[in-house]
């Protein structure tokens, strides 16, 4: 599955089978902002989550962001 990008939803489906503790934490972790979207990928490794979110507290994406952060769109 490396380079393949997966929805967020999908990835916790994923993670919440194995570690529901996780999970929860990663869920909360989404929500609260972009910098801990990206530790969520590190947690579960870059092949399960590459992060992606279409709206960051509110505000599109097209606004200024941190460089390193993985951006996408979403691929239905």
């Amino acid at each position: 599955m490396s380079g393949q990008w997966i929805s967020v939803e999908d990835a916790m489906k994923v993670a919440n089978r194995s570690k529901p503790t996780i999970y929860l934490w990663a869920q909360r972790k989404l929500i609260q902002s972009r910098r801990n979207a990206r530790g969520v990928m590190e947690v579960f490794g870059p092949d399960v989550i590459k992060a992606e979110s279409t709206v960051v507290r509110g505000r599109p994406k097209s606004t200024a962001r941190p460089t390193g952060y993985p951006v996408t769109r979403r691929r239905w």
